[in-house]
Order: structure tokens, then C-alpha cells, then sequence
């Protein structure tokens, strides 16, 4: 599989997330209650980019829209309860 490929990238970032190495950060993502405090958590103690302020406001906007995308599918399956 090419390390391209978007499930080999989530399946070695939760590899690596389960690692005593990353226990801590895991514990802070699992009990993060946004999208703004987990991308907060991976940008500063996971990535570390080279330009951070850049960097952050993007990637809170893919997250953000990443989010919207997976819940109206979630809705139009029923999958959870949508208003």
C-alpha cells in the first residue's frame, strides 16, 4: 500500500497514538471536548509545523469541515440524531 493512501495514514497515526511514547497527548485527544482543542493538541504536541499560526488556522478548517461532511452523512443514515 502506498503511504499515500489515506487509511494507511490514519492506521499508522493511531499506531503511533497508542504508543506508551504518545499516551499522554492520546488521553488529551480522547477526553477533548472540540474540534478547536483537538487540533490544538495535535498541532502543538503531535506535528509540531514549522509555521504553527498558518498551520493551525488550516488545519482547524479541514477538521471543521471534515466534521460537517462525516455528521450529514451520520444524519442521512440515522445514524445519529440530527436537528
Amino acid at each position: 500500500m502506498s503511504p499515500l493512501n489515506y487509511q494507511v495514514q490514519i492506521e499508522f497515526v493511531w499506531q503511533e497514538l497508542a504508543s506508551d511514547y504518545y499516551s499522554s497527548m492520546y488521553l488529551a485527544l480522547k477526553i477533548s471536548t472540540s474540534i478547536e482543542e483537538a487540533v490544538s493538541i495535535i498541532d502543538f504536541s503531535y506535528e509540531v509545523p514549522q509555521d504553527p499560526s498558518q498551520s493551525h488556522r488550516q488545519r482547524l478548517i479541514n477538521a471543521q469541515n471534515i466534521f460537517a461532511e462525516m455528521k450529514a452523512v451520520q444524519c442521512s443514515q440515522a445514524i445519529v440524531q440530527c436537528d
